[in-house]
Parts: structure tokens; sequence; C-alpha cells
């Protein structure tokens, strides 16, 4: 959910509240009603703000601790990721086209990946790991170099 998802929630809560000082002549029950429905927009609101912003802090910290490979239209980017030993990687996938992340070993297979979607693996041993595209080969490859 970008800001301007969140401003227009905020912007709907706003009129739901006006809505209810507005209506301060209505009858006790439409009062209730409209406050319960105010209250119910106000915690869907925040709901959804909260899962907005665990969203973002995991793609934050994703690219802070440098956990990500971006996969777009035939290539790997960077070509080459170093971890530590226990970090798990994710492929985001940002192309038209579906993609597989393959290990050259069998040490893991992401099976295709469309548009939009990720796959991640949890390197647990030292090592460097070569992977490839299953659809395009010669044109995909990547590592993943595991430090401890």
């Amino acid at each position: 959910m970008g800001i301007s998802d969140w401003m227009k929630r905020v912007f709907v809560v706003l009129a739901a509240l006006l809505v209810v000082v507005g209506g301060v002549g209505c009858s006790k029950d439409e009062a209730s009603d409209v406050a319960g429905d105010t209250a119910d927009a106000v915690e869907s609101a925040a709901a959804d703000a909260a899962d907005a912003a665990g969203d973002a802090a995991d793609r934050a910290e994703d690219v802070v601790n440098d956990r990500n490979v971006e996969i777009d239209d035939f290539y790997f980017e960077p070509k080459t990721r170093t971890v530590k030993v226990g970090t798990e990687v994710t492929w985001v996938s940002d192309g038209d086209a579906a993609h597989t992340v393959t290990s050259d070993t069998d040490a893991f297979d992401s099976d295709q990946i469309e548009s939009d979607e990720e796959f991640s693996f949890r390197f647990t041993q030292k090592g460097t790991y070569a992977y490839h595209c299953e659809n395009h080969p010669d044109q995909m490859k990547g590592k993943v170099v595991v430090e401890s």
C-alpha cells in the first residue's frame, strides 16, 4: 500500500468523522449506527496502515541487509550476493517474463516465478552457490557466496 493509498484511507476516516459530527441532529439509534460504522472504518484503516508499515519495514530490512536479488527481464541483479551463514536471500521478480532460480547443484529450486512474485532460500552452510534460470540458462546466471 503506497502513501497515496494511506492518504485515501485517512480521508475516508476524516469524512466518516464529519458525518458523525454532522449527524448530531439524528436520533440516538442513527447516531449509534453511524458511530459504530465509523469505529469499524477507523479500526480497518488502522489495521491496513499497520500492515503497510510492516511490509515497508520488511522491505527496508532486506535492502539494509543486502538480502534481495532482483530478477528483471533476463538478468539477476546483483549477479553475486555475499551473505553470512543463516541469511535468507529473496529473489524478487520485477520483469514481465517468468523465470526460475535453480541451483546448479540442486540445493534449491524456485519453480516458475511470475512478475511480482518472489522466492526465498536460507543459506545454512558456508560456500558458493551458483544458480541459473531454467527458462534462460545462457543469459541468466548468478551466485550467492555464503561466509561464516
